[in-house]
């Protein structure tokens, strides 16, 4: 018996991190042997590149009672011989994940019809005559009340609490104790 032959087929979505999903061709059982640890173990598979072999699920961590460590590319679990650990190769991680993430060429992409620039025309206007440097930059076609406009009117940017004259203030009381007190 083949091991395609034991392939159940199932046609699942499975979403990735950065929002991908993948369907799967369907699911497998089979018997894994982890440093003296044999169980049966269900696999999921997909027809996907070859820079990941498989993808661990969280029921096979945890029937294991594994501590897995990604900074470290190690998992840990205990046996009856001891504490035991499977660690991945961290060059060829690295190396995979160089190739596959990073694109050969980033293309500016092109200004068509449908994709216009959303910038509009500005016009700089120095603040200071003694800092030509800093200045303001506003829109170039604004209609002509605006740009005769002083500055916002005091009603609109003050802001007054609401007072009850009825109610006396409060005020902090001075603490009994601190080296000015002291006598």
């Amino acid at each position: 018996m083949q091991v395609d032959d034991k392939v159940v087929p199932k046609a699942r979505s499975l979403s990735g991190f950065d929002n991908s999903s993948v369907i799967i061709k369907g699911e497998i059982v089979l018997t894994t042997f982890a440093e003296g640890d044999i169980q049966d173990t269900k696999f999921q598979v997909m027809d996907t590149g070859m820079a990941y072999n498989m993808i661990l699920r969280r029921p096979w961590i945890n029937d294991m009672d594994v501590v897995p460590s990604t900074l470290y590319q190690v998992i840990k679990f205990p046996l009856q011989w001891g504490i035991r650990q499977i660690r991945g190769d961290q060059q060829d991680s690295k190396r995979q994940t160089d190739v596959d993430s990073r694109p050969d060429v980033i293309q500016e992409p092109e200004e068509n019809e449908n994709i216009k620039t959303t910038i509009k025309e500005l016009e700089a206007i120095i603040l200071f005559k003694h800092w030509p440097d800093r200045k303001v930059y506003i829109g170039a076609k604004l209609s002509p009340e605006m740009k005769d406009m002083k500055g916002i009117p005091p009603e609109v940017m003050t802001h007054k609490l609401n007072e009850d004259p009825l109610y006396p203030r409060s005020s902090k009381r001075k603490g009994s104790k601190g080296p000015s007190n002291i006598k």
